[in-house]
């Protein structure tokens, strides 16, 4: 009986979205993560690892989109230090500057397209998956299904909780999720992927480089 009724509401819900987007389509981004959507089982695992789990794996798709792109942005930010380096290069060379900046010329000429074209467009991405898929649909599913699942519970828990405390509770729970996992890929995965992409170009350049580094 009450699958039947969470499988009424789910169609419900989803129709309702349809309607709201034909009136207004969401984009390709904003469908990755439909805000309004139950999953089997309810109920979240007691352990953090598994609770955080439970909500992340229905996003599954939109997190690892996430994560390319935090790759290429990390890559993007590391190619910087690396055409200072071959413009301060061309200038303090010895020789005719102007032959050495022909020579280079194609090379300035593609890391400058990378900067005006790419970079923006990995940037805009990006910004695009966090604000228009992850933040609206992963925060407001993890609420809704919170609140879904309080929504089954037994009266006697009502009678020794505040409503209040509850009510934070279900509101905080998508906000907090998501400030964790983006902390975990804007942290942890950005400065390991920065760390390793610089310490691989000083190693290309002399290995004697990686030594102050790492002190540092």
């Amino acid at each position: 009986m009450q699958e039947m009724q969470n499988k009424k509401t789910e169609n419900r819900t989803h129709k309702d979205i349809s309607n709201i987007g034909s009136r207004q389509p969401l984009t390709i981004i904003e469908r990755l993560t439909l805000p309004l959507k139950l999953f089997s089982p309810s109920r979240p695992p007691s352990p953090l690892r598994g609770f955080i789990w439970h909500f992340v794996r229905q996003h599954k798709g939109a997190f690892a989109l996430l994560l390319v792109f935090k790759v290429f942005e990390a890559a993007a930010d590391l190619v910087m230090p690396i055409t200072i380096g071959i413009i301060a290069s061309v200038l303090t060379a010895e020789g005719d500057r102007m032959v050495l900046l022909q020579q280079q010329l194609p090379l300035l000429i593609t890391l400058s397209a990378f900067f005006l074209v790419v970079r923006p467009l990995i940037f805009i991405s990006k910004v695009a998956i966090v604000d228009l898929g992850i933040t609206p649909g992963f925060t407001s599913r993890a609420q809704w299904q919170s609140h879904h699942h309080v929504l089954g519970l037994d009266v006697a828990f009502f009678n020794n909780e505040f409503a209040g405390r509850i009510a934070s509770r279900v509101m905080q729970t998508g906000f907090s999720l998501r400030e964790f996992c983006f902390q975990i890929v804007d942290v942890l995965l950005y400065v390991s992927l920065y760390l390793v992409g610089a310490l691989s170009v000083l190693i290309w350049q002399d290995p004697i480089l990686v030594i102050p580094a790492l002190i540092w």
